[in-house]
């Protein structure tokens, strides 16, 4: 079997004889091995017996390994993800910034020093480049799986990200009368979508998939099974994502009163179908947000997205005095942290009330 790539061999212990040895392949595929040095070697000599050999073994050969972007197209056909929201998020920053930056260096050339260079110098969020850091890493992972670089510490583990955690934006909540205003601006079937929603902490994703068939009448409950991104329907994002919610009865007969108006409402039809698709797909993302952000400009609401309702459930629930484990159920957290630390914040007028309540107490005369 002739080698096709350069040898660079590793150095494996011996805990019984505490000797070292480096091994390689011939090019029958035979594994060779042989001696370098023992535990109390200076680690100067015992490179130096390696370079020797490996320069020995390689002698004619190149020592390129395979570029980044053809790397790329192979962990694509056969490690990229299923799920379209996560393939598309993968092909995007491939196309934007690693291929760029990467596709002409070999894989074993993309040193960790240089990467956290790179992601420090990208004018991106925290949680961005820890992203872009995840991939790089899953790409040297499938360069050791594919035997392109022997198999060892992944370098990209030595890389540091600062900021993951810190928000580029301050997470908007809607207090009650703003969320009253909003409602009073927003027509059917939007209308709806917004009060399920606030009702329930839905992703617009997990929304806009409903169909009929997943609301239980004489249960009160909905099924939250499937999610749909740029009108490609798939599973939820987490397995713990697919669950069944209770639904008020306040909040059924504002569904009965849509389906009532609604001309798709068949069992399998979307409760939110699109006139336009004849009701084979739900109304699209960008134009549910462009209705949403026009109605809240008359309504005078700044700041608003189809995520600010999940903020404001996990907030309303906080406010109302909701057990924190109860909240995480609710909002369908497989992590308690994530409930916590990520979503909702404090209601302003809680933190008034509170801190009322504390000065009154201070002050009370004893």
């Amino acid at each position: 079997m002739k080698r096709a790539r350069y040898q660079r061999g590793t150095v494996d212990a011996d805990p019984r004889t505490r000797k070292l040895y480096f091994r390689w392949y011939e090019k029958s595929g035979k594994r060779r091995a042989e001696y370098v040095g023992d535990f109390s070697s200076p680690k100067r000599l015992v490179e130096a017996a390696t370079e020797a050999i490996r320069h020995r073994i390689n002698a004619g050969e190149s020592e390129q390994t395979e570029r980044v972007s053809s790397l790329v197209e192979r962990w694509k056909r056969e490690k990229m993800s299923d799920r379209f929201s996560t393939s598309r998020s993968d092909q995007s920053r491939l196309r934007n910034h690693i291929l760029p930056k990467w596709g002409d260096v070999p894989i074993c050339e993309v040193r960790p020093r240089e990467a956290e260079l790179w992601l420090k110098q990208l004018r991106l969020s925290g949680k961005s480049r820890a992203h872009l850091k995840s991939l790089l890493s899953r790409l040297y992972d499938y360069a050791m799986f594919v035997e392109e670089i022997p198999v060892g510490r992944n370098p990209m583990e030595l890389v540091q990200i600062k900021g993951v955690s810190r928000r580029t934006r301050e997470i908007r909540i809607l207090m009650w009368e703003e969320f009253s205003r909003l409602q009073r601006e927003l027509k059917e079937p939007f209308y709806t979508m917004a009060i399920v929603a606030a009702c329930c902490g839905l992703r617009v994703s997990e929304l806009l998939a409903l169909k009929w068939d997943d609301v239980d009448w004489l249960g009160r409950k909905l099924r939250v099974e499937r999610a749909i991104v740029m009108q490609h329907l798939g599973d939820c994002k987490t397995i713990g994502s697919q669950k069944n919610l209770p639904l008020a009865d306040e909040v059924l007969a504002i569904l009965r009163s849509w389906r009532e108006q609604s001309a798709f409402t068949d069992p399998q039809h979307f409760i939110f179908a699109s006139p336009v698709q004849i009701g084979r797909l739900p109304w699209s993302y960008p134009h549910v947000i462009r209705v949403l952000k026009a109605a809240a400009m008359r309504a005078g609401i700044d700041r608003i997205g189809t995520h600010t309702f999940r903020h404001s459930f996990r907030s309303w629930l906080d406010s109302m005095g909701t057990p924190i484990a109860l909240q995480q159920k609710l909002m369908r957290h497989s992590d308690i942290r994530t409930t916590m630390n990520v979503y909702g914040d404090v209601m302003p007028e809680d933190m008034r009330n509170a801190h009322d309540r504390l000065a009154q107490k201070v002050l009370e005369p004893v």
